[in-house]
């Protein structure tokens, strides 16, 4: 399945899975070395279909606004 990540309006990348543009994402992040005031989100998306977010810490979120129960779609190092 080909998605698309956005990081702001810097660069996009063509990814394959979640696991993927996670770690496009934390590349990035730290070639920039700015902080989480500065450094843009991410945002996956098939198509014209936004299907995740991915935050500062490179989780990888469900496309809605974040609340405090909600559950990562991908976390960068968790075991399976």
């Amino acid at each position: 399945m080909t998605m698309q990540l956005k990081i702001g309006r810097r660069s996009s990348f063509k990814v394959s899975t979640l696991e993927e543009a996670s770690a496009i994402y934390a590349r990035e992040r730290d070639a920039s070395y700015e902080g989480n005031s500065t450094f843009p989100k991410g945002t996956i998306s098939k198509g014209s279909r936004k299907v995740a977010n991915v935050s500062y810490n490179a989780k990888v979120w469900p496309p809605k606004t974040w609340t405090a129960d909600m559950q990562p779609l991908y976390v960068p190092g968790a075991t399976p």
